[in-house]
Formats: C-alpha cells, sequence, structure tokens
C-alpha cells in the first residue's frame, strides 16, 4: 500500500486497483481537492484498512471483478466506514450498474480523464465534507452531569464532543437504576455516548 498524503488533508481516500494510470489521474484530481489518497493494489491489503481504520472515501476499480463486489460489501459492513462515499472504477454500461447496485455513490468511467474525474469529484465532495464531520471528534475534558430516564444523575466529564453528541465518563455507582438490586461497583469507570450535547452539557453551557 502506498501513501500520497497532503499536509492539509480534509479527507483519507483509499483506491484500490491494480491500474496503474487510473490511479495516478484519481489521485491528481483527489490532491487537487485536498485529500490525502492511499493506494492499494491487492484486495487483501484493502480489506484490512477497511477493517481497522477510518477512510471518507473509497475507490474500488470493478475490473477486480467479485474481489471489488466483496470489497464493497466489507466496506458497507464495517462499522467505522459504511457510510463512506464509494467510488467504482467502471470499463462498461453493465459494469456500471453492476457497480452501482450493490452500493457504490458513484461510478467513474473508463476512459478516464481529468475534466470527467474533476465533475465527479466536485458533485461528491459535500458529501465527501460530511463524512469527514459525521466522524469527527473534538477531544475535550470539561465536567458534566448526565442522566437516562430510570436512572440517576451522575457527575464526571466529557471525553470528546462531534457533531452528533458527546462521549461522557463518569462511575458506574451511579448507573443502577432506581429501586434496582443491581450490583454496583463504585471505583469502575464507564464511558457512554450520548445525542444532544447541549442536553447532555447543559449545566456547563448554561
Amino acid at each position: 500500500m502506498t501513501d500520497t498524503s497532503t499536509a492539509r488533508a480534509i479527507a483519507i481516500a483509499l483506491i484500490v486497483s491494480e491500474d496503474t494510470v487510473a490511479t495516478r489521474q484519481i489521485a491528481e484530481a483527489m490532491q487537487e481537492l485536498a485529500l490525502s489518497v492511499e493506494v492499494c493494489i491487492k484486495v487483501s491489503d484493502a480489506m484490512d484498512r477497511v477493517n481497522h481504520s477510518k477512510l471518507e472515501v473509497a475507490v474500488i476499480d470493478f475490473s477486480l471483478e467479485n474481489q471489488a463486489a466483496l470489497l464493497l460489501e466489507q466496506l458497507r459492513g464495517s462499522a467505522s466506514n459504511r457510510t463512506a462515499v464509494a467510488f467504482a472504477i467502471t470499463s462498461s454500461s453493465v459494469e456500471t450498474a453492476y457497480a452501482l447496485k450493490p452500493g457504490s455513490s458513484f461510478a467513474l468511467d473508463r476512459p478516464l480523464t481529468f475534466e470527467s474525474l474533476r465533475h465527479t469529484l466536485q458533485a461528491a465532495f459535500g458529501m465527501i465534507v460530511r463524512e469527514r464531520r459525521r466522524y469527527f471528534r473534538y477531544p475535550i475534558s470539561v465536567p458534566a452531569a448526565a442522566s437516562k430516564k430510570g436512572e440517576l444523575e451522575i457527575l464526571g466529564e466529557t471525553v470528546n464532543v462531534s457533531e452528533r453528541g458527546v462521549a461522557f465518563s463518569g462511575s458506574n455507582a451511579a448507573w443502577t437504576r432506581r429501586g434496582g438490586d443491581d450490583a454496583v461497583h463504585p471505583d469502575e469507570p464507564s464511558t457512554r455516548y450520548y445525542g444532544g450535547v447541549q442536553r447532555v452539557l447543559q449545566g456547563v453551557l448554561d
């Protein structure tokens, strides 16, 4: 796997292809939009990458046939990458239809040109930025209080904040349900994720 990262990348893109010319064309077009590009020639390497780290964009060459479909299926089944923006490199209308059916977002039809790549990437740019923002976590540690229906309020601190909510760390001792007989462990830490930053951090933000 090769990496052609840029210093101020807005997102990470993985290109999976044995076609060095197509890979170079796509990488150059993506870098123009400040995407950091990684390249995998082997599908097995790409699957390992998908399973172990986050990426915002995947470009899969469907000349790899069944392996391409398997990789796309792996991407869509990944907890971290199931909403990544997926591009399929295709060589015919039949291949394009086959690629779009299992979950590709866009098709890059051969022969590739810089103008066609630029047009498609610009159309996808908003989705790529949203994908980056969806997963981004901003580390912040401030005192906070949290509660859930039927459970006691606890004091703790935030771990990080994202567009969709906040990660909160507190003591399991306070998570016993009201009236319940659950065993508790006061010294055991508990990190839970809550939607609604304003609600969870109300005591801090007000």
